[in-house]
Formats: structure tokens, sequence, C-alpha cells
């Protein structure tokens, strides 16, 4: 794990993230992926301090779909 990976994750286990996964090839981590707590205002103070700490750390947002992965086909015109 590299030292940008560990110092992210040292800022959002200061913020009571509940878990995190280093991504990337090798183990150093191209990504964190952060999972922070449910309080809103707790996870925009952890984002503004961890892109505060390097100005090449940025927050990805993501979202997690309630239904979880749904897929379907779409239709041609010709197929009609």
């Amino acid at each position: 794990m590299s030292a940008d990976a560990r110092r992210v994750i040292e800022i959002a286990g200061s913020h009571g993230a509940l878990g995190w996964k280093v991504n990337g090839a090798g183990g150093l981590g191209g990504s964190v992926t952060i999972l922070s707590g449910a309080t809103s205002f707790t996870k925009r103070r952890m984002i503004k301090e961890i892109e505060q700490e390097n100005p090449l750390f940025r927050n990805i947002p993501i979202y997690l779909s309630r239904f979880g992965v749904r897929t379907w086909e779409s239709i041609s015109p010709q197929q009609l």
C-alpha cells in the first residue's frame, strides 16, 4: 500500500469511515474506495480534508442503487 493510500485511509478513519478498499495493480493503489457513515456533513468534511491533503486527490462520487444491478436490451426500429 502506498503512503498516499495510507494517508487517505488515516483521514477517512478519523472521520468515522466504516471501511475502505485500496484498488490498483500490485496493491499500491491507484484509488481508494471509502465506505463512509450515514451522516452527510461528516462525509463532506472528510472529502474536503482528503482533497486538501494533496491537489491530486479527488472525490469521484458513486451511488449504490437500492434495486441492485439491472440490465435491459434495446430494440432497434427494424425489430418493431
